[in-house]
C-alpha cells in the first residue's frame, strides 16, 4: 500500500497542497499564466486565434501545447521522424508493412489508434477521454491526441475522432476488436450517433503477436511486447495504466490537467509501439527476417491466415539451420496432417526426431499416424513403446499428477497397440 501511495503522490502531489491550490484558485478567480491555461481569450495561443478555433472557457489549465477544436475538445500533435527508430525497430516502410499484412486487415494508409478510458470494466459507465491517432505523413509519423475536457462534450469529441479515423484506409489497434471498438460503439449509441468503425478493415496486432511469439513470451501485454520484441523500455515518467482513471478523475475535480502529462506520454508511446510492431510484423510476413527463428515466426504468421504454402516455404528455410530443424519439421508435419497428406506428415515427423531435444510429441504423432491412417500396428507399437520409454526417463522433471496422468495414457496406448498388432498378425496369417 505504501508503494501505491508513493506513486499516487508522485502524480497527484501531497493532498493538503492540492486542496490549498484549488482553494486559492477559487478565491482569486485568476488561475495565473502557467502552461496551457484557457480561462480567458488572452490565454489562447496566437496560432489558435489565427485559425479561428473556439476559446475554451472551462478554466482548464496545464494542458500540453495544442489547440481547441471545439468547446471541450482539445488536440495535441506530435511528429516522429521515420529515421528515428522506436526501440530497435525502424518505422521506414510502414506503408508497405500494412500492405504485407492486408489479409489480416492491414492497408497502405493505416490509422493507428488507442484509447485512455475511465475504467477497464466496460459498459455504459465507462467512456474514453483521450484518443491517440497516428498515421504516416510524408517523412514523419504523426500522432494526434484528442482530449475530452469534460464528459458533457462527448458528442463533439466523437465527431472529431471520426474525422481523424476516417483519414485512413484501415484501423490498427492492440486488442481494439475486443475493447476499444465495442467501447466506442457503445458511446456512439448513447450519443445517438451512427457507429463508423465497422466500415473500415481492422488489424488487431494482439492477435497476430500471440500467434507469432507464442511460446517465446509469458505475457502479451503491450509493455511486455515492447520490452522483449521491440526492445523499448518506458521511462519513469510513464503512467501505469491502472492509475489513468484515477488521474482523470482528479483532473475533473481540480481542472488542473498538468497531472495528465504522463497519460499523454503513455498514450503516445502506445501509438508509436503499434507502428513499430506493424512494421516488424510486415517485414516478417514479406521477408522472414535474417534468422532462422524469424522464419519460423513468419511461417506461423502465414499459417494463421490459412496460407500453408507460404508458411511451408518459410519453415523449409528455417529447417536449413540445425538449431531450428526439429521445430521447423514439426511445423511442416502438422501442416501436412491438416492437408491429410499422411505419408508426407510421417516423413516430416521422422525428420524432426533427428533435431535432438525431447522428442515425445513426434513419437506419439508417428504412433497415431501408423495406427489410424497407415494401418500398420507393428510400426505404431514401436513408436508408442519408444515414447513410453523416453517418458519414464523424465520422471524428475514433471510434477507428480501430470506425470502419472500422461504415464497412464501412454501405457493404455501401448497395451491397445499390442492387442491390435496381435490381431492384425493373426489376420495376415489366416
Amino acid at each position: 500500500m505504501s508503494d501505491l501511495r508513493n506513486r499516487l503522490e508522485r502524480f497527484f502531489g501531497p493532498a493538503p497542497e492540492r486542496k490549498r491550490e484549488q482553494r486559492q484558485d477559487r478565491e482569486h478567480g485568476e488561475p495565473g499564466t502557467e502552461r496551457g491555461q484557457h480561462e480567458t481569450p488572452d490565454a489562447v495561443s496566437a496560432h489558435c486565434r489565427e485559425k479561428g478555433t473556439a476559446v475554451e472557457p472551462l478554466g482548464v489549465r496545464g494542458l500540453p501545447e495544442g489547440k481547441w477544436l471545439r468547446r471541450g475538445v482539445y488536440l495535441v500533435e506530435f511528429r516522429h521522424s521515420l529515421e528515428e527508430p522506436h526501440g530497435t525497430v525502424s518505422l521506414r516502410g510502414l506503408g508497405e508493412s500494412g500492405v504485407a499484412l492486408s489479409c489480416w486487415g492491414g492497408g497502405r494508409a493505416p490509422v493507428f489508434f488507442d484509447l485512455e478510458t475511465t475504467g477497464l470494466a466496460g459498459g455504459t459507465g465507462t467512456y474514453a477521454f483521450l484518443a491517440g491517432v497516428g498515421r504516416l505523413e510524408e517523412h514523419d509519423f504523426v500522432v494526434r491526441q484528442l482530449f475530452l475536457a469534460s464528459p458533457a462534450f462527448e458528442s463533439d469529441w466523437l465527431e472529431m475522432l471520426e474525422e481523424l479515423l476516417a483519414e485512413g484506409t484501415s484501423l490498427v489497434s492492440y486488442n481494439g476488436r475486443a475493447y476499444d471498438v465495442p467501447l466506442l460503439q457503445t458511446r456512439c449509441a448513447l450519443a445517438r450517433r451512427t457507429s463508423f468503425l465497422e466500415e473500415l478493415p481492422h488489424l488487431d496486432l494482439l492477435r497476430l503477436s500471440r500467434g507469432v511469439w507464442k511460446g517465446d513470451l509469458e505475457s502479451f501485454r503491450l509493455v511486455e511486447v515492447e520490452k522483449h520484441v521491440l526492445r523499448f523500455v518506458r521511462g519513469e515518467e510513464d503512467v501505469p495504466g491502472a492509475l489513468v482513471p484515477e488521474l482523470y478523475g482528479a483532473y475533473l475535480r481540480s481542472g488542473n490537467a498538468a497531472m495528465l502529462d504522463g497519460v499523454f506520454l503513455h498514450n503516445r508511446w502506445d501509438i508509436l509501439s503499434l507502428a513499430a510492431l506493424q512494421s516488424l510484423l510486415g517485414r516478417l510476413a514479406s521477408e522472414g527476417g535474417t534468422e532462422a527463428r524469424d522464419c519460423l515466426r513468419a511461417g506461423r504468421l502465414w499459417a494463421r491466415a490459412g496460407e500453408t504454402e507460404k508458411a511451408s516455404r518459410f519453415w523449409r528455410k528455417a529447417g536449413e539451420d540445425p538449431t531450428q530443424r526439429s521445430e521447423a519439421f514439426r511445423c511442416l508435419a502438422q501442416a501436412a496432417a491438416r492437408r491429410k497428406e499422411w505419408p508426407v506428415a510421417e516423413e516430416f515427423w521422422r525428420a524432426s526426431l533427428s533435431g535432438g531435444g525431447f522428442s515425445l510429441v513426434p513419437l506419439v504423432e508417428l504412433s497415431k499416424i501408423w495406427e489410424h491412417r497407415l494401418r500398420d500396428m507393428d510400426k505404431a507399437l514401436v513408436f508408442a513403446e519408444e515414447a513410453l520409454r523416453l517418458f519414464l526417463g523424465q520422471r524428475a522433471f514433471l510434477p507428480g499428477p501430470l506425470w502419472e496422468r500422461q504415464r497412464m495414457e501412454l501405457r493404455k496406448r501401448v497395451e491397445r497397440l499390442r492387442r491390435r498388432a496381435a490381431q492384425q498378425g493373426s489376420q495376415q496369417e489366416g
